[in-house]
């Protein structure tokens, strides 16, 4: 089964996105924490990291280097726009909010392809 770490601090945003993956038979462990994701990301083998930008706890790129150093594709969303342009100069792939789910589900599956399980949290 493909697991996913989803990092975002919206509860709501948090529930749709976990939703969604689960009816695409994904594994989803979720945080709304930049360290709790390091952590998880140095105990756990994930499939994919998928992180909000901007949290509480500061923002994602911490964790985008444990991910980077543990080799699990990730890729970023935000709704700021500092940060988008931040992004798109650096090259790096991301989804700017608002985004379609069918977006997202794309993102998705271009790094770790179609979902094999039965979804659950």
């Amino acid at each position: 089964m493909k697991h996913i770490l989803l990092l975002e601090d919206d509860a709501d945003v948090s529930s749709v996105l976990v939703h969604l993956l689960e009816e695409e038979k994904y594994y989803v462990s979720t945080t709304s924490r930049v360290g709790n994701a390091r952590e998880f990301l140095e105990r756990v083998k994930v499939d994919l990291f998928i992180a909000d930008v901007l949290l509480p706890d500061g923002t994602a790129f911490a964790a985008v280097d444990t991910a980077k150093q543990k080799d699990v594709p990730y890729f970023l969303i935000t709704g700021s726009l500092a940060h988008m342009a931040e992004l798109e100069a650096n090259g790096q792939f991301h989804l700017s909010k608002p985004f379609k789910l069918n977006e997202f589900l794309g993102a998705v599956r271009d790094r770790i392809g179609p979902g094999d399980g039965s979804g659950r949290n």
